[in-house]
């Protein structure tokens, strides 16, 4: 139901969609974190008294008393088979929430603090989604129009119901690859071809079995010219440490291991890369003065290019998954916009072409984060393709479509 600028969509007896939009402009696309919201409608009953509504379902009571959300205009209880609460849900007032997880370990020493959840001891809580931008039908993303889009959980302690619910609306999480579940072998240090061999060997002679070999940031060239950057930004293996690496990539795919290398590419690509002319010359960048290749994350040309010059062709010779190990801060060009979150879902995207389970090594990039990107609207897939990157993404990524 809606009124001139405002619209309540009941999606379960437990979970109401709220919008306030000033303008009664209202969005129907999918958005970064919420990719469905084709549900059977529940039964509901709307009581309209004294300029304000009141939604109830078989879980919960809505009043909303007109004009923008704040914790005056708009509250909720539980109610029915979820019995009443003692306390209302007032708009923006999320107490007791029961937390979800963090972006990042790093710099963590001891307790950290964790984003909000969907669940709360009080039984209701929220999931606002007013910023985060939109899948546009040609595969991209692009701001939205300034509104209030909320979505309220009242599961009380049915936990199970919410979480079910919460994958609905934003995504099932996708079947992970075998070897996963595996043990990993990781540890930051400057291997040698060689060495690295024989300490699997070692393993194999031992009986300890590996499904993942983790390269760490060592792989690629550290050591560069100060206008080159950090160093920590690499995309060349290093010959003097590794004398043939798809001779090594073999072994290890031989001793029954997957290979994931370590990657921070914040800081571009620069004259030192082998992939660098080629990919200078897709973005119009003057080699001659040795111009850094910038990461743009929100250039589709270059994610492209990135993905078709660098990545590509080192996967081809036997990486199988990346680990996005540098977070890129949190900023681009488009407002809004989160690094990680691209380099998570493109990466993800880019690895479903193939074919096989696709997986990322990667850090929280908020709500939605566990989708990348398999979802199905009540078993039915229907396609999204993504043209503007049409030559990375031969296979189609599949998002619900809704009016």
């Amino acid at each position: 139901m809606q009124g001139k600028d405002w619209r309540f969509t009941v999606l379960t007896p437990a979970l109401i969609r709220m919008e306030y939009n000033a303008d009664g402009i209202f969005e129907n696309r999918a958005t970064q974190v919420v990719v469905n919201r084709d549900f059977d409608t529940p039964e509901f009953t709307v009581i309209e008294k004294d300029g304000s509504i009141t939604i109830k379902t078989e879980c919960l009571e809505l009043t909303y008393c007109g004009g923008e959300f704040t914790k005056n205009s708009l509250s909720a209880i539980l109610g029915g088979k979820n019995g009443t609460s003692r306390q209302p849900w007032h708009f923006g007032m999320d107490a007791d929430n029961l937390k979800g997880t963090a972006r990042t370990l790093d710099g963590a020493d001891g307790a950290c603090p964790l984003e909000d959840g969907i669940m709360s001891r009080r039984g209701i809580v929220s999931l606002d989604d007013s910023h985060s931008l939109i899948l546009t039908d040609d595969g991209w993303i692009e701001p939205r129009n300034e509104a209030t889009d909320v979505y309220l959980f009242a599961y009380k302690t049915n936990h199970l119901d919410a979480l079910r619910d919460y994958y609905k609306l934003t995504g099932n999480p996708p079947m992970i690859p075998r070897y996963v579940l595996g043990n990993w072998w990781s540890r930051y240090y400057k291997y040698t071809q060689q060495e690295y061999e024989n300490l699997m060997l070692k393993f194999k002679e031992k009986d300890l079995p590996f499904s993942v070999a983790v390269i760490d940031m060592d792989w690629h060239t550290t050591k560069i010219p100060p206008e080159c950057g950090s160093g920590w930004t690499g995309f060349t293996w290093v010959d003097e440490l590794f004398l043939d690496h798809k001779a090594f990539l073999d072994f290890l795919h031989n001793e029954g291991m997957e290979v994931t290398l370590n990657l921070h590419p914040a800081e571009g690509i620069a004259k030192h890369e082998k992939a660098y002319e080629a990919i200078a010359a897709r973005m119009g960048v003057d080699v001659k003065n040795g111009e850094r290749v910038a990461f743009d994350a929100t250039n589709p040309d270059f994610l492209e290019a990135y993905f078709e010059e660098i990545l590509n062709p080192m996967e081809e010779e036997g990486v199988s998954f990346w680990w996005m190990d540098w977070q890129q801060g949190n900023t681009t060009r488009i407002k809004g916009l989160d690094p990680l979150w691209v380099l998570n879902h493109y990466h993800y995207l880019d690895m479903k072409k193939t074919g096989k389970r696709a997986m990322i090594f990667s850090r929280y990039s908020g709500a939605g984060s566990h989708r990348y990107l398999l979802c199905q609207d009540n078993g039915h897939i229907k396609p999204l393709f993504f043209s503007k990157i049409s030559k990375m993404h031969k296979l189609v990524a599949f998002i619900p479509r809704f009016a």
